[in-house]
């Protein structure tokens, strides 16, 4: 199995270096703001968190007596052009915005493959989840995937007190509910990328978070290896190299994967200006292009 998965993506890898000019010319006609607004209508409507809520946990719908969650980031887009080795593949999109109905804060991330890409493998996969203002922990999580045929739409409700994710599951196979241990606070992939934005790192500092992965719950050690410097959409940022590991596995990560973040520290935002993640053939690429924020 593990052969074969490196001989096919072996393959693929060659076949994007050998029809490199014909995917720039694919990729003039491509708007990521066309392909994020199709996302959108992914969402899950208010009614129906509030509904599941209410029928995992018996919380009633209603405006919260919160005073609204002021977003350190303010409402914040920041896009990224991602690229597969020297290939241009698509973009992913982060979003943060404060959620006045619960006054908690609302966070995004969608991953968008581009014209050239889609043509062999379409990716349209939205990540939503909704963080306590004040600790930033996640209480409600949504995911909706569609990549190439399959697709699915997946929710997690936090439920700290009894230390416990409800997931709910739905797939173009089969159609699912459970429920699985968690410690307090546990956080998902979108969650510890902006949870880690508040924290003050220094080179040399090490920390573990619990985050979910499908489909357990697993510590994730975070250490900050050194300041670099790195160029960005025209800009040149000082930032800090910062290393995530798993010490399992999971769906979609597990303890091999070599990931790395740069988070900015040229102002209080604390930006993220690059991803990059190592595969067994090439290496895939998140570079900040362009950030859109309002106080």
């Amino acid at each position: 199995m593990y052969t074969s998965n490196f001989i096919v993506l072996t393959a693929f890898f060659l076949f994007f270096l050998n029809t490199a000019p014909a995917a720039q010319d694919q990729e003039e006609n491509f708007k990521w703001q066309d392909a994020s607004k199709e996302l959108d209508a992914l969402a899950f409507s208010q009614s129906f968190i509030d509904s599941v809520k209410n029928y995992h946990l018996g919380v009633k719908p209603g405006r919260s007596s919160r005073k609204s969650g002021k977003s350190p980031w303010g409402k914040e887009t920041l896009i990224y052009e991602v690229q597969w080795g020297p290939m241009k593949a698509g973009f992913m999109i982060l979003t943060a915005e404060p959620d006045p109905a619960s006054g908690n804060i609302r966070l995004g991330m969608k991953m968008i493959s581009n014209n050239f890409v889609s043509s062999i493998y379409r990716i349209r996969d939205y990540s939503i989840t909704w963080v306590d203002a004040k600790e930033f922990y996640p209480i409600f999580f949504e995911q909706h995937t569609r990549e190439k045929k399959f697709r699915k739409d997946e929710y997690l409700i936090y439920d700290n007190e009894k230390e416990r994710i409800i997931i709910g599951r739905a797939t173009n196979r089969k159609n699912e509910i459970t429920e699985i241990e968690a410690p307090p606070f546990t956080h998902n992939f979108v969650s510890v990328l902006y949870y880690a934005r508040t924290m003050d790192l220094n080179v040399g500092d090490s920390f573990s978070i619990n985050m979910y992965t499908r489909p357990r719950v697993q510590p994730m050690r975070m250490r900050v290896r050194k300041e670099e410097r790195v160029n960005a959409g025209g800009k040149r940022y000082r930032s800090l190299m910062v290393e995530p590991t798993l010490t399992g596995d999971g769906e979609r990560f597990n303890k091999n994967d070599q990931m790395t973040v740069w988070i900015s520290q040229d102002d209080e935002y604390r930006v993220p200006v690059m991803a990059r993640s190592k595969l067994k053939v090439g290496s895939i690429t998140a570079r900040l292009v362009q950030v859109i924020r309002t106080e």
